[in-house]
């Protein structure tokens, strides 16, 4: 049994054949020397390295041991230094079986200001990257100056840059990096493009190169801190709604949930995918907003993209929930109600009803001198009052009281049911409009129904609410949300 080694080539451990990694320790060297006398021989040599790790995992599979047969294969790929002095380096290429890469459009992360998408089409059709940046720029805002912008302007490159940056693959092994451009990927052009990549630091290229990286820096910096405010905003809000941060005294909004008709499903579920809907959102745009101001590079596991599919998996299931949780209001009735005012009356008063006496802490009431609407939430019940519309109508001899009922339900027969239950809730008594409220629990839950009353009258009748919140219609009152 021969006796193998464990080895890290281009930071990839492999299991080695010792006599393999004899043979592979001397083309090393080989090309070590070779670049002995240039200041960038590490980094042509560890560019060589990584070539060298991506074509054995090409070759073997996961866990086997490199042998010289893989060693000597991926030496007549790449080449040995001595074979291409002096010869033409197409021809020997050719000889030994090497071709050109297919180009492919990948996003350059050696080039990249923001995304590597213009450095990406600058190396797939071999063009000047700064002439490709300074073109996106003189589309983006040059098209706007001269009054383009509403089909071609700055919005829309920059959506169509962000969407290219989804889309365009990042360039991320050596192969991938020189299919970019269409390269012959041997030693020899490894060591030619490393060599470029090091010594690019100076000239105008680089000054150039500079500016655009501090005004990409900028832009990131603007956007990272408004995600993350947005974020924050976002889950501020979304707390106060969802987790007991009280809006009315002793009342998480999404409360509201436990007073409709789920079905089988129940509100629980509802509340736990109704949250994630809401609030992944967020926490995504915070983790990507934190990222960008810190430049922190995503972990394996995705934490961004783990974020994005459990959002999309929340709203699916949300959807088939409410779709499955709402036939039981697909079908609509609605039906109106006159009630005729004696002509003898010069004012109307109304009285809303209710078995549930007011909660003095948590109501919603808004009034004016067109319109009153009022509900209230204690501990165990939900009510309800309709809205009231006061019209005045030029030439009317006497008031009338239009009551409008609109139930959904599953089929059109039941919800006329449900319509006929609200007949006698609203009544005319004297001089008193008597208006019984719709009042819901946990176990009787929201029926369907909506409830309105429009009032026209003649300008000279007064109509005044009595109880529970007393208001006259000839003074407008700002929305309250507590009696004190």
């Amino acid at each position: 049994m021969k006796k193998v080694i464990k080895i890290s080539l281009g930071n990839i451990a492999f299991t080695i054949e010792e006599d393999s990694f004899l043979l592979l320790k001397g083309y090393l060297d080989e090309l070590k020397d070779y670049y002995g006398n240039d200041s960038n021989a590490k980094e042509i040599v560890d560019g060589i390295e990584e070539r060298m790790a991506e074509l054995l995992l090409e070759k073997l599979p996961a866990g086997e041991v490199v042998t010289v047969k893989e060693i000597n294969e991926i030496i007549s790929v790449l080449g040995r230094p001595e074979s291409f002095e002096g010869e033409d380096y197409k021809e020997q290429t050719r000889s030994m079986g090497v071709k050109n890469l297919p180009r492919k459009l990948y996003r350059d992360p050696i080039n990249k200001v923001l995304g590597g998408v213009l450095s990406g089409f600058a190396a797939y059709f071999k063009l000047d990257i700064i002439l490709v940046r300074i073109i996106f720029i003189v589309l983006a805002f040059g098209l706007s100056v001269f009054g383009l912008h509403n089909g071609a302007g700055f919005g829309f490159w920059f959506v169509a840059y962000i969407l290219m940056w989804i889309i365009i693959p990042e360039a991320k092994s050596l192969e991938q990096k020189y299919a970019m451009s269409g390269e012959i990927l041997d030693y020899k052009t490894i060591g030619q493009k490393e060599s470029f990549v090091a010594k690019k630091e100076s000239g105008l290229s680089n000054i150039i190169n500079r500016f655009f990286s501090v005004i990409a820096r900028v832009i990131i910096i603007i956007i990272s801190f408004v995600l993350i405010a947005i974020a924050l905003g976002g889950l501020i809000a979304s707390s106060m709604l969802f987790f007991g941060i009280e809006i009315f005294s002793g009342f998480v909004p999404i409360d509201i949930l436990g007073y409709l008709d789920l079905s089988i499903f129940g509100s629980a579920i509802y509340k736990i995918l109704l949250i994630l809907v809401v609030m992944l959102p967020f926490i995504g745009m915070l983790y990507g907003g934190i990222c960008m101001l810190f430049k922190i590079k995503s972990p394996k596991f995705k934490p961004g993209l783990i974020i994005f599919l459990l959002w999309i998996l929340s709203l699916i299931s949300i959807s088939v929930l409410t779709v499955k949780s709402s036939r039981s209001y697909w079908s609509e009735a609605s039906s109106d109600l006159v009630i005729n005012v004696p002509k003898s009356l010069d004012t109307l008063f109304i009285n809303l009803e209710s078995q549930t006496e007011i909660s003095k802490k948590r109501f919603i009431y808004d009034a004016g001198k067109k319109h009153y609407s009022l509900f209230w939430l204690t501990d165990n019940n939900l009510v309800l009052m309709p809205n009231i519309k006061i019209w005045d109508v030029e030439g009317l001899d006497s008031a009338r009281v239009i009551v409008n009922t609109y139930a959904r339900s599953s089929n059109y027969f039941q919800a006329m049911e449900t319509i006929e239950q609200y007949g006698s809730n609203v009544r005319l008594k004297d001089s008193i409009l008597i208006i019984k409220a719709q009042e819901y629990s946990k176990s009787n839950k929201w029926d369907g129904v909506f409830r309105s009353i429009i009032i026209e009258k003649p300008k000279d009748l007064e109509v005044v609410v009595n109880s529970p919140i007393r208001h006259s219609f000839n003074k407008r009152v700002k929305s309250n949300f507590n009696l004190d």
